[in-house]
């Protein structure tokens, strides 16, 4: 009955039939700390089991993944440390059944930019043989490592992945992309975006052109960007599109363009003020007249 409710979100009642059970089993107490951990009450979860810890009662293997994974939703560095000192403590990542918990752990220190813990929770993976084919660790963690600042690393376990025969997923290639785009990576990138369509079948989403587009703009490739732009049937996205253009031509002093960029954005969204005002901005910073923008509402 209690993981019947659990598994449906129905947290609520769930907390009240265990709180009338006479004494909780190591069932019951695991059976609700994942389903606080599954429901996003992270709280609740990590509150779950450290009180399941003073009543002596033996976390499982998932019981551990969720409780790390509510550290790491919380950021809570410090109890995650805590609770890894326990699982290495209990010899769980050396066997098959830690994947998921050494996956919580990666998650975990890459969220709170601990890289070098991440890596290390990986390479343990690695040195007992237990990652095979499974491919879920090296896509957080090369995620991680892209989000956090470190492309070389991100590309070196990318291609590392490829020689140990794993499947890039649409996912892993965005944080390439994102990575190659905070890095100025823009021909790395270029061949990434390629060997995306050409090597591993993959059709590009808007999220893969989106981060192509931010790419070029950072590097002033501002025809490019334009040219992408409209090629593209953006949708919902195209007005986030011409925005980052009109503040790429801030950046790199194209006023004609951003003009240009900030009639299309108007046009996607009339009532949108923010392209107006960067251009504004523009027209001043080069001591151009017109900067009240007038002309565009004309």
């Amino acid at each position: 009955m209690l993981g019947a409710l659990a598994q449906h979100g129905n947290l609520r009642d769930s907390k009240a039939l265990f709180d009338r059970m006479a004494q909780g089993n190591a069932v019951s107490w695991n059976t609700l700390i994942c389903g606080y951990a599954h429901a996003g009450h992270s709280r609740e979860a990590l509150g779950m089991f450290l009180a399941m810890d003073l009543a002596g009662m033996e976390p499982e293997c998932v019981t551990f993944a969720a409780a790390v994974e509510a550290c790491s939703q919380l950021l809570d560095l410090a109890q995650g440390r805590r609770i890894h000192s326990e699982i290495t403590a209990a010899g769980i990542i050396s066997e098959e059944l830690g994947l998921g918990v050494a996956n919580a752990l990666i998650n975990l220190y890459g969220r709170c930019g601990r890289m070098d813990l991440a890596r290390a929770c990986f390479d343990l993976l690695i040195h007992e043989r237990i990652l095979r084919s499974n491919s879920i660790p090296w896509t957080s963690i090369v995620g991680h490592y892209a989000r956090n600042g470190y492309p070389a690393e991100a590309m070196e376990l990318f291609h590392a992945m490829a020689v140990e025969g794993l499947s890039q997923t649409p996912v892993l290639f965005i944080s390439m992309l994102s990575s190659c785009s905070h890095g100025g990576k823009l021909e790395i990138a270029r061949r990434l975006f390629l060997s995306m369509i050409q090597d591993y079948g993959q059709d590009p989403t808007i999220d893969h052109f989106m981060c192509m587009l931010d790419l070029l703009a950072r590097n002033g490739k501002l025809g490019d960007a334009q040219d992408l732009i409209q090629a593209l049937d953006l949708q919902s996205e195209e007005l986030i599109a011409w925005r980052t253009l009109v503040a790429a031509c801030k950046s790199h002093g194209d006023l004609p363009r951003g003009r240009g960029a900030v009639e299309m954005a108007m046009a996607a969204d009339d009532a949108m003020a923010a392209p107006y005002v960067m251009l504004s901005a523009m027209y001043r910073e080069q001591g151009v007249d017109g900067g009240d923008g007038n002309e565009l509402s004309r």
